[in-house]
């Protein structure tokens, strides 16, 4: 069993605090997670309508102290996840242009295998859907010292391995997923909010502003829901199987189903789940590089 799933370094509550008194008090990068390093080497995508650049900051921090320069072996897992990620995204919706930054650390974060943030300075508004145009990635160093999480899980080369996943999965974080499920402004009125209090199902975090992800996981799961169930820290897709989401049998839960496979829950692949929540988002989404869910 792999578990990937991380503490974002910005929670829901603290980050609705921060963006309420203003970001001028907010500094992103002045951070153990997210210290501020020189960019030392770069890598970028260009589609017609979308920018992604990642910028590799200092070098990499090892689990011994010691420090080694990025290099294009190195830095090729982040660059992969990137070309993942650009294939189904296409651009944002009603913006002819985007570009979207994401700074990565390797370093000995404590808090899981890795976390991810949005700039919430740098947010933008398109169409009143929060855009993110710079993002942050730390994956623990602690990963490069061991070689199984290098390995596809069950032998299995069509999968990647828990290492390459753990940065998709970052990565789908700083393109919204969990970061903006939950947005407030300046004068603290809620923008963009996609996931509340569930008010009539028993205990759990859900979302009934996801149209696209409820049509999504109704399909999978053959359920009739007019809600997605997220996971318990908010930031995930509700998995009781694979991860900590404790499993509610309140009511109509008893009958909804764990989602264990999916990249943004704790698998390993971009299903219509992870797709779908980006397209709710704001992003224009590309189905055909889409892959099935499958229900083992």
């Amino acid at each position: 069993m792999h578990i990937k799933k991380t503490l974002m370094f910005v929670s829901l509550t603290v980050y609705l605090i921060i963006i309420s008194v203003g970001c001028s008090s907010y500094n992103q990068t002045d951070s153990t997670e997210f210290p501020e390093l020189p960019t030392t080497q770069t890598s970028q995508l260009e589609s017609e309508h979308l920018t992604l650049k990642l910028n590799f900051k200092g070098d990499i921090l090892r689990a011994d102290g010691s420090k080694q320069a990025w290099t294009q072996e190195t830095m090729k897992p982040f660059v992969d996840a990137l070309e993942s990620f650009s294939k189904v995204i296409k651009g944002v919706k009603g913006k002819e242009n985007h570009s979207l930054t994401i700074d990565i650390h390797v370093n000995d974060f404590n808090g899981g295998n890795g976390a991810a943030t949005v700039d919430y300075c740098s947010l933008i508004m398109v169409d009143n859907k929060p855009i993110p145009t710079q993002g942050y990635i730390v994956i623990n160093n602690r990963l490069y010292d061991e070689p199984e999480v290098f390995e596809s899980p069950a032998d299995n080369e069509d999968i990647m391995s828990e290492f390459n996943a753990n940065i998709h999965h970052e990565m789908g974080h700083v393109f919204g997923i969990g970061c903006l499920w939950e947005v407030v402004d300046d004068s603290g009125n809620k923008i963009g909010s996609l996931v509340e209090s569930e008010k009539s199902t028993g205990t759990g975090r859900v979302s009934y502003n996801m149209p696209k992800t409820i049509v999504a996981y109704n399909k999978i799961f053959g359920t009739q829901l007019d809600f997605v169930p997220i996971s318990d820290d908010d930031s995930h897709f509700y998995d009781y199987a694979e991860s900590n989401d404790k499993k509610r049998t309140e009511g109509i839960w008893k009958n909804i189903k764990s989602a264990p496979y999916d990249l943004m829950a704790n698998g390993y692949t971009i299903t219509m789940l992870t797709a779908s929540a980006l397209d709710d988002i704001g992003w224009d989404i590309d189905y055909s590089y889409v892959k099935e869910y499958i229900i083992n």
